[in-house]
């Protein structure tokens, strides 16, 4: 490479220029650095651990901070055995990133070079060198005839032409020269050889396509000095290792550490449509909803075949995590043991394990055993409390169930978020119980004004509690609804009261029509205070279900079963109605009934959990409970009348 073409000027603006800028001036130059950016990104030893920490910054945005050690020595005995040379390195840091605008980006390194982040062209040109690369690797290594590299150039060039118009691989309109066939498959360019074309029609250059015009890979720039030879490190094994004359190498030497700070958006989920590559957020604002916040949060890292890769998510301030769920890209549930054995271990801080089955694993480790059940590999390990997820990648596969590949696979997280019940829910509940009480008494029987004062000055208190100070954005879109009907019974309160306390004895009589008027605004209030009450109760009880060690068997039960249905009825919206139907008239009806039955016995303290369990299997717990509620019902009712 010409030293004008190194220098930090602008380089030439056609695709071909900047092809030769980046990779080699010369066919087996750039070649030789396809290869090295495919085995830079697939194998990627140079990477000591690599952890990501996902944040809320807002109720539609997270903050993305990973961190990677990197080993330079690695990264520069790839660079000398690839001869490259140049005063730039580059590194690819993110996989998977979404073509959607980034909201802000921090870069900082921990050594003495100053780094940056890759421009789009350039993330453009390396992602179509990896593929150009796999395809190189991947050849016959004795073919019938010498192998040419002709065509690696203008390969690329297509490849980066056609990358601009990413919208549309579905597209029948062909904007970028290139048509799509009937099967959905690009029509690859004429200058293909017949060797080429079975290399980049098969399944695994496929699904590296789709995901190379779907998304990319964001690459971080170090600065690099030209050795003459002279210098030598050691390799992994200890062994003396020489850099080749004229081949650059990073200016940091050892172990650094690059930190890379991200904000995305995070879509409103509103049917069962496709989830963004960021993740996804359904919207909870009713106000009895059966769940928690629930967010769907994508995870790159996880499933890439490398070890040394975490991810860990922080709960919001002001909010508890209910339950943590993992999936693959197409929603398959993926089960997770708890260890130790058992739904008495404590939720919140055992140890979640998922395994793998390894069939053909089985058979050979353990053919003289009489065993039942498949051979099973750990894959993942998840630990979690109440405040933030940990995620350690073991060698989850790339795709779940096994074979079941689509198009851009990702893992994703699904997290159950709900409010602290002592922050608002629990001094809430308490102040409408008594708020409704003093109304009912200073109608019913107080003719003093004492009691309604009482009554007025308890309901500032409770916007004392409505209106909070800051807090975070993901606790308010939380407690909207809530705080809705609470304002709703607040305000009326606030007018029933005042309306009592200067209304005379004869006034509340029901045969005036100023009796009416106050009989009707004093029924309507305490109505709208019962009915927020419920509300509370409701969310509270929800939460307490939640939290309980055996829902983790409910939620799986429940997501298995609302897969199965999905991939019955792909069109058709799913309820949870739906999903508890199709359970109860199947064979897991039982399953799901002792579970349901841990879940409402942990719910309760130690001493009424047997008896519980006993009214329960007797089914004499039911019968009761509506009789209570029905005996409830027919008493206020009459309280209402009388």
């Amino acid at each position: 490479m010409s030293k004008s073409l190194r220098s930090s000027e602008s380089p030439e603006t056609t695709t071909k220029a900047r092809i030769k800028y980046l990779l080699g001036e010369t066919t087996g130059q750039i070649a030789k650095s396809c290869v090295y950016y495919n085995r830079l990104s697939y194998e990627q030893s140079w990477v000591r651990r690599m952890i990501e920490t996902i944040e809320f910054e807002s109720e539609r945005t997270l903050k993305r901070k990973i961190t990677i050690d990197i080993d330079y020595s690695a990264v520069n005995q790839l660079r000398t055995r690839f001869s490259q040379f140049g005063y730039r390195c580059y590194l690819p840091a993110v996989e998977g990133m979404s073509r959607s605008p980034i909201l802000n980006m921090d870069l900082s390194g921990g050594g003495k070079s100053k780094i940056t982040t890759a421009k789009r062209c350039e993330n453009a040109i390396l992602g179509a060198a990896k593929l150009v690369g796999y395809i190189i690797q991947e050849r016959p290594k004795t073919p019938p005839k010498p192998f040419s590299i002709d065509w690696v150039i203008p390969f690329l060039e297509w490849l980066v032409e056609t990358e601009r118009w990413q919208d549309d691989l579905l597209d029948d309109h062909d904007h970028s020269g290139m048509s799509i066939d009937n099967g959905g498959r690009p029509l690859w360019p004429p200058f293909l050889p017949p060797d080429i074309l079975a290399l980049v029609n098969s399944v695994e250059f496929m699904e590296a396509y789709v995901q190379y015009r779907l998304s990319y890979t964001l690459f971080v720039v170090f600065p690099c000095v030209l050795h003459d030879g002279n210098d030598t490190e050691r390799n992994k094994n200890g062994q003396s290792e020489r850099f080749g004359r004229n081949t650059s190498v990073t200016e940091d030497k050892g172990v650094g550490i690059v930190k890379l700070i991200r904000y995305e958006s995070v879509a409103v989920e509103q049917s069962n449509s496709a989830s963004s590559q960021s993740g996804r957020i359904f919207s909870r604002r009713r106000l009895s909803q059966s769940s928690g916040t629930e967010y769907i949060i994508t995870a790159p890292l996880l499933g890439r075949g490398f070890k040394g890769r975490h991810t860990r998510i922080v709960c919001p301030e002001g909010m508890v995590i209910d339950s943590v769920g993992i999936y693959s890209g197409a929603n398959f549930p993926y089960k997770g043991e708890r260890l130790p054995k058992g739904y008495d271990s404590p939720k919140y801080w055992s140890m979640h394990r998922g395994y793998a089955y390894e069939p053909e694993h089985y058979s050979a480790l353990h053919c003289n055993m009489q065993e039942s059940g498949i051979y099973k590999r750990a894959t993942l390990e998840m630990i979690y409390n109440r405040k933030r997820v940990e995620l350690h990648d073991l060698g989850l596969p790339v795709d779940w169930p096994p074979n079941f590949r689509t198009s851009h696979q990702v893992w994703q997280v699904r997290l159950n978020i709900s409010s602290n019940r002592g922050r608002f829910l629990v001094p809430a509940l308490g102040l409408m119980l008594c708020t409704v009480y003093a109304l009912i008494v200073n109608m019913l029987i107080s003719n003093s004004s004492t009691i309604s004062s009482v009554s007025t000055l308890s309901l500032p208190l409770m916007l004392g509690f409505l209106v909070v100070g800051e807090e975070h954005l993901v606790l308010s879109n939380a407690l909207a609804g809530l705080r809705w009907v609470v304002g709703a019974a607040t305000l009326l309160s606030v007018v029933t009261a005042c309306t009592l306390s200067v209304v005379p004895k004869d006034g509340k009589s029901i045969h005036t029509t100023e009796g009416i008027i106050v009989w009707l605004l004093f029924v309507a209030t305490v109505l709208i205070g019962v009915v927020a009450m419920c509300f509370i109760a409701h969310h509270i009880y929800r939460i307490q279900f939640f939290r309980t060690d055996a829902y983790e068997g409910v939620r799986f039960l429940e997501d298995a079963h609302r897969q199965k249905l999905g991939d019955r009825h792909p069109d058709a919206k799913i309820s949870r109605r739906h999903v508890r139907k199709d359970i109860l008239s199947g064979e897991s009806a039982s399953v799901w009934d002792t579970y349901r039955l841990k879940c409402y016995s942990q719910m309760l303290p130690n001493c009424l959990r047997k008896p519980f369990e006993y009214l329960w299997r007797c089914g004499r717990l039911r019968v009761a409970l509506g009789g209570i509620g029905l005996t409830i019902m027919i008493l206020c009712t009459l309280l209402f009348l009388w």
